[in-house]
């Protein structure tokens, strides 16, 4: 089961039990996936499925937990920085984790949906949904990286990472969220949108002064996200649109900021950008 604000939760004939594994979960680590899955997960929740999230550790306690209606259940503990990189290391223990899990428990679930990227958790989960082919096992195609980009990323070692994405991609039900990596995707895959949920406060002023103009840009800063375009952008649109005040803001961090940084120098709107690297309902609703 997959869904939108708007379309994409449809009614059903019962409420079904639903498994999300990615082993990065909001507020603990920041980062687009993770605000989709949270908004997913808390809206089928509301509407009364029966939800569980599988993921590692980042609290004190208990592994499992309740948040929103919600059934958090740790599979691994991993304490990692905020922005959610992980090691190999880390992604492998909870892709054996989440094997172990589904192969004694995926019976119990009607929707297994699985964050592809690392590639070793959609493996470990279509093993361990083999004796439960009844069972829906959904795999979501945030990113499909091609070769170079795992070589630049991780080395030499990164070929491996690779070599288990082209395995990947050829299992479950594929979705994508756009028309690029759904391209990207052996007989391609169904298109959605993300889910992001945004609780603006009541008293929010959303609406842009007439000679304010805004760009927006919400991800992780790293070379395949082409955030090195704005500065240009921005200096453009100031060229074609003198009479209004341009600006931006970047929310998310990454490797890029420095090179975007010097980039808007030498374009002559530093200035005009901000970045901020904590991604959430507050930041957004400004």
């Amino acid at each position: 089961m997959w869904t939108d604000r708007n379309s994409r939760v449809r009614a059903t004939p019962r409420h079904r039990r639903v498994a999300v594994a990615y082993d990065v979960c909001s507020p603990f680590t920041i980062g687009g996936a993770e605000s989709h899955y949270r908004g997913l997960t808390e809206e089928l929740a509301r509407r009364g499925h029966k939800v569980t999230y599988l993921t590692s550790r980042y609290w004190d306690g208990p592994a499992a937990r309740n948040r929103d209606g919600v059934r958090l259940l740790a599979l691994t503990k991993r304490w990692g920085p905020p922005t959610g990189n992980r090691t190999m290391v880390a992604a492998l223990r909870y892709a054996f984790a989440l094997f172990a899990h589904l192969l004694r428990n995926g019976g119990s679930y009607d929707v297994v949906e699985v964050a592809a990227l690392p590639p070793t958790a959609a493996v470990a989960a279509w093993l361990g949904m083999l004796p439960h082919r009844k069972q829906l096992l959904v795999m979501d195609w945030h990113e499909v990286w091609p070769r170079t980009t795992w070589t630049d990323e991780f080395g030499l070692v990164g070929n491996l990472g690779w070599l288990a994405e082209v395995v990947a991609r050829q299992l479950g039900k594929r979705v994508a969220f756009s028309n690029l990596q759904a391209e990207r995707l052996p007989g391609g895959a169904t298109k959605v949108p993300e889910f992001i949920s945004i609780n603006a406060p009541s008293d929010a002023q959303n609406a842009l002064e007439p000679d304010r103009s805004l760009l927006l840009c919400v991800g992780r800063l790293v070379p395949n996200k082409r955030f090195d375009l704005l500065p240009g952008t921005l200096a453009e649109l100031r060229t074609r649109y003198p009479e209004r005040h341009w600006h931006a803001v970047v929310i998310g961090s990454g490797p890029q900021q420095r090179q975007i940084e010097a980039e808007a120098g030498a374009h002559g709107v530093r200035d005009r950008i901000e970045f901020d690297s904590g991604l959430s309902s507050e930041n957004l609703s400004k």
